[in-house]
């Protein structure tokens, strides 16, 4: 359940992909004082919820905690939530894909970090994992590997091999039996640094791998990290590189490779000659961006790598394709002498402005040269700003202006009279800092309507600054926004406003079509009496719950009458909620309706309890939930109910028949399972597959 309704972008932020650019004129940068947030745990299985704790916040309404993946930008996020007021709390996010994640806090709707957690993991759905019990083990120590996510194969296998070896290349190995998680002791293991690794019936195809652990004395030398003792050297400077946690073999080595650069290029080298732990020197270097990196016994797997470091002076050249544009137009910003780190980025900020300040940015994806397209910019003076490596330390500048009032005018704005109108009233609309273009134009549109769609305008004549009259509205919810130059690129927006909506609060209703419901019905909401406006919403919540918490939503899209189907709701006792143009005043509220587990019992059976070797296997059922998940499994006989070794779904079929083939000898049970769950809902006696021994054990006459 979520306790903030997650709105569109419109309404919170410009945008909400991983290259979101933030509000103009924000910090890219944190202020961590008395704010902390953090995840309950440091890892998730997959699909589970994650927990945040967060305190320290400012107390405004609008504080938020965002959930991104791990060393993305500060304005990049995957889902966020109010604090709605609260100094310290806990937060619940939901619906998180696999991967690696941070949590961030941030005051009164802005980007500026306050404070972001440690990195959690999520794990993928179905995928192998496989690790070590400890980093580091002594010498003759037994060795546990922890397996999980196996295809359940009795010839799924767990592998030893050196750190940094081919795949192929096995020290020892045990077979899994068909557990899908478990865990296998390894003895006998020479000193040295090795991996775990997972591959599937008896394949080479390597499934996962642990991080190197080590055995025998070098396991004190540390964890396996490499870094140099500074981020810049003077030309011709020597470069000194710390390394530590190295496995101890004479041909372990650490390179030095320009920045981006594949793992198996580098322009110098040293090996370590069986030191785990060390500096290494190297001097002659030309001028330019680059990294250290270590690796394991001659070979090219990478294994850590510093930070990236600077040797000499790098001037990156920066230009814009003009000094000046007209209001509406493209800004192409050309870069060269990058270093090549994916993460290089332009800026755009205003002039003046701090070097952490911009209003839109992009990555350079690695290129060391070429030209980024910039579009939207309001009237008003800018620098283009190059940064490294996500960094903020600016490493080149270039200024430009758009439009010929830009000396100082000032972002455009718009806003109406009044927040609401009587039906048929006029609406005034006043403005600041257009461009002075005679087509800079003032729209009235649907409040939540594209920029490019309108109810009526009207053109500036070239007014920088001004009001604009609008009559003949028809009721509903709208918007006034300013463009420039006969573009489609919106400058500014007012808050919503009313004509004659106001009126119809009294008359919002809404309602199911049953008061009662099973998991796999649709509900369906029908809602009369809106106010028009494209965000008003409907919501379903649990009954007696707080106004501003809910289960599901969608949005009306203007229509003031109609009907919504909300599915997937799990058991319990709900209501429908109608609410107008994206706020939390609740205007209607259905009588109480439950949603409750279907009652289907299902039943399977085989069409022979003994089949020849290699004969296809009929398995019959009936009484399933209907679900397009819901599944049929074939396990050996005796086994647990998660552990099966063919499955196929039933593609929403009640009942019907599936049909097996190329089943192993042996005894097995059919089973069903209803919409991807694992919770056993029929069994088959158990049947067999192939010639069986004898009851007496094969003894002959």
């Amino acid at each position: 359940m979520h306790t903030r309704r997650l709105l569109p972008c419109i309404f919170f932020f410009a945008a909400c992909s991983a290259a979101s650019a933030p509000p103009a004129g924000s910090l890219k940068q944190a202020d961590t004082s008395g704010t902390t947030v953090s995840s309950e745990a440091p890892s998730y299985p997959a699909g589970s919820p994650v927990t945040i704790d967060w305190a320290g916040m400012s107390g405004d309404p609008n504080d938020w905690i965002a959930i991104a993946q791990a060393g993305s930008p500060d304005t990049s996020y995957e889902q966020f939530v109010f604090t709605y007021s609260g100094l310290q709390g806990t937060t619940v996010f939901n619906n998180i894909g696999a991967g690696t994640w941070v949590a961030r806090a941030f005051f009164s709707n802005t980007y500026v970090k306050q404070a972001e957690s440690a990195p959690f993991t999520i794990a993928s759905a179905g995928a192998a994992s496989v690790a070590s019990e400890a980093g580091a083990y002594d010498s003759g120590a037994s060795v546990t590997i922890d397996y999980a996510g196996m295809s359940g194969s009795q010839l799924d296998w767990i592998a030893i091999g050196k750190a940094g070896s081919p795949d192929g290349a096995i020290v020892q190995y045990a077979y899994t039996g068909g557990a899908l998680a478990g865990s296998l002791a390894f003895a006998g293991l020479a000193d040295g640094s090795y991996v775990a690794r997972a591959f599937f019936d008896n394949g080479y195809d390597k499934q996962a791998e642990s991080a190197p652990f080590t055995v025998g004395p070098q396991a004190a030398a540390g964890p396996l990290a490499v870094s140099t003792d500074a981020a810049a050297y003077v030309s011709g400077g020597a470069v000194s590189v710390r390394y530590s946690g190295l496995p101890g073999n004479q041909l372990d080595w650490i390179s030095i490779a320009q920045a981006g650069s594949p793992d198996s290029a580098y322009v110098q080298y040293a090996f370590t000659g069986g030191a785990p732990s060390g500096t290494a020197m190297f001097t002659g270097l030309p001028d330019g961006q680059y990294v250290a990196r270590a690796y394991f016994d001659n070979t090219y797997v990478k294994q850590a790598e510093s930070a990236v470091f600077r040797v000499g002076t790098i001037v990156v050249a920066l230009s814009t394709d003009q000094p000046t544009y007209n209001p509406g137009d493209d800004v192409i910003v050309s870069f060269g002498s990058m270093p090549g780190n994916a993460l290089d980025w332009i800026a755009i900020a205003p002039n003046p402005s701090p070097d952490a300040a911009y209003s839109q940015y992009q990555y350079t994806g690695g290129a060391t040269s070429g030209s980024l397209t910039f579009s939207g910019l309001p009237v008003g003076k800018y620098f283009a700003r190059a940064y490294f490596d996500n960094g903020f330390t600016k490493q080149g500048e270039v200024a430009f202006q758009v439009g010929a009032s830009a000396t100082a005018t000032g972002p455009a704005t718009v806003a109406t009279d009044a927040a609401s109108y009587a039906s048929g009233g006029g609406v005034t609309v006043s403005y600041t800092n257009a461009s002075g273009d005679p087509t800079d134009w003032i729209a009235i549109a649907q409040a939540g309507a594209p920029d490019a769609s309108f109810t009526q305008y009207v053109y500036l004549g070239g007014q920088v600054n001004g009001s604009a009259s609008f009559s003949g509205l028809a009721d509903g919810s709208y918007v006034a926004r300013i463009f420039f130059a006969n573009s489609y690129t919106k400058q500014a927006e007012t808050a919503p406003f009313t004509v004659g909506a106001s009126a119809q609060a009294a008359n919002a209703s809404v309602s199911t079509d049953k008061p009662s419901y099973a998991t796999t019905d649709a509900v369906t909401v029908s809602f009369a009496g809106m106010s028009g406006s494209a965000v008003d919403w409907i919501a379903v919540a649990q009954a007696g719950s707080a106004d501003d918490v809910f289960v599901q939503y969608q949005y009306t899209g203007g229509n003031q009458t109609g009907t919504l189907s909300f599915s997937g709701l799990a058991a319990g006792s709900y209501v429908a909620r109608a609410y107008f143009n994206n706020s939390f005043t609740r205007q209607a509220e259905s009588a109480a309706f439950t949603v409750a587990e279907p009652s289907s019992a299902a039943s399977l059976s085989t069409d022979a309890a003994q089949y020849a070797s290699g004969a296809p296997v009929v398995v019959t059922f009936s009484g399933m939930l209907g679900a397009s998940n819901d599944w049929i499994a074939i396990a050996t006989a005796g086994s647990a109910d998660d552990a099966y070794l063919a499955y196929q779904y039933t593609g929403g079929g009640a009942a019907g028949t599936l049909t097996f083939d190329g089943l192993p000898d042996g005894s097995y049970v059919a089973r069903a399972f209803f919409n991807n769950g694992f919770t056993k809902q029929g069994e088959t006696a158990p049947f067999t597959v192939g010639a069986q021994p004898p009851a007496d054990g094969g003894a002959g006459d």
